[in-house]
């Protein structure tokens, strides 16, 4: 479990160093921005995955 909890910690720093941003900005900006880049990466990859599922494309 700590082990899984590492390497999530790590990608998130690492995410976090490539796009710039850090906590103070993240709080400036504020959660709802967040949510709604969440929604969007599931909504996106949800779809994704139905199309692969479905046959509509291929990988």
């Amino acid at each position: 479990m700590l082990n899984h909890l590492g390497k999530a910690g790590l990608t998130a720093t690492l995410f976090l160093i490539g796009t710039s941003l850090s906590k103070s900005t993240l709080q400036q900006v504020g959660v709802r921005p967040f949510l709604q880049g969440v929604t969007l990466w599931i909504i996106v990859a949800g779809a994704s995955l139905a199309a692969i599922y479905y046959n509509y494309i291929s990988i």
